[in-house]
């Protein structure tokens, strides 16, 4: 059996994943480092408790102690990167610690994998870090595609340190040969997505049959289902070349109100008033991504259309999520 080491695997993106790779490759066994901190909830892995093939470790993977620990014990083979903190979002007095967290959990499983890894041929291994698209910041060209070359320009500082991280796997690459590769993702939706993303709350609006509070000036960006990204991240592991770098885009643009207006029809309502302007800051205008680089090399394609997709997570929030 092949290890694979997941970190922050109780998220929203990482628990789609583990079992979605978990259900389709039966020669694996998942490891999942998760301290449980927001927006984690262990429920979304419940039905994996009594699983073999998986095992999950409460922990801070900025404790290299443990991750010293678990590298010796279980001897990773692949190690995927999910780690995100963006409570300083919501909380910007919160942002030093979350920011240095989010950072230093990066640096820890590089240097986990440096010690353990450099005794060992490299060939098999694959450090994936989950990125964001971003740490590219946006665009006022409607028209203009930005492939994995583009210059950084984040517009937060949340993007900021994404970035750095990023800088990091990278220079672990070119200083030290560690096999890494580098997605950087749309805006992912999807089941079990915490009420206060974009789509959850427009879904939690409709099915209370309160009008979306969705921002006229706000972005649009693009939007994939967490199971093709699921499917991308699997992708990487199998195909990708150490040190690449890949985006995962889906080609399907909207700005939320318009994710509102798909939505809105999919539940059989109608809208009866227009986006709802919100106080908060006025937002750049597009980001949109080349991702013909891991369609080509990943040999990846998206498997939902935007509203496929979205009627998919719809259905799921009207049956199962028990806070609506």
């Amino acid at each position: 059996m092949k290890i694979v080491l997941t970190t922050g695997g109780a998220g929203f993106i990482g628990s789609n994943f583990i079992k979605y790779f978990l259900r389709r490759n039966k020669n694996y066994i998942i490891v999942n480092i998760d301290k449980q901190a927001y927006p984690a909830e262990l429920g979304r892995l419940a039905d994996l408790e009594n699983s073999p093939r998986y095992h999950h470790i409460k922990g801070d993977v900025c404790n290299q102690d443990l991750i010293e620990y678990v590298f010796r014990k279980f001897r990773p083979s692949w190690i995927i990167n999910f780690c995100t903190e963006s409570e300083q979002q919501k909380n910007p007095g919160k942002f030093i610690y979350s920011s240095t967290s989010s950072f230093s959990a990066t640096l820890s499983l590089l240097e986990g994998a440096r010690n353990i890894w450099n005794r060992t041929p490299l060939a098999e291994k694959r450090f994936i870090q989950v990125s964001t698209d971003d740490v590219y910041g946006f665009s006022s060209n409607e028209n203009a595609e930005l492939d994995e070359s583009a210059v950084f320009r984040p517009t937060d500082p949340y993007s900021a340190i994404r970035a750095g991280a990023d800088l990091m796997v990278s220079a672990y690459n070119t200083a030290y040969n560690i096999p890494t590769v580098i997605l950087r993702c749309c805006s992912i939706y999807g089941p079990w997505q915490s009420l206060d993303c974009t789509v959850p709350s427009i879904i939690e609006s409709i099915l209370a049959g309160k009008e979306p509070q969705v921002r006229s000036d706000s972005p649009s960006k693009e939007w994939l289902h967490v199971t093709d990204l699921s499917s991308a991240i699997t992708r990487a592991l199998f195909f990708a070349s150490p040190g690449g770098i890949y985006n995962i885009g889906s080609g399907d643009v909207a700005a939320p109100s318009e994710l509102s207006a798909i939505l809105t029809g999919l539940a059989g309502k109608q809208s009866a008033n227009p986006p709802v302007p919100m106080k908060g800051r006025t937002a750049v205008k597009m980001l949109r991504l080349d991702s013909k680089k891991a369609i080509r090399k990943l040999r990846w394609a998206k498997g939902y259309s935007l509203e496929e997709g979205l009627s998919n997570t719809l259905k799921w929030y009207e049956n199962y999520h028990p806070e609506i």
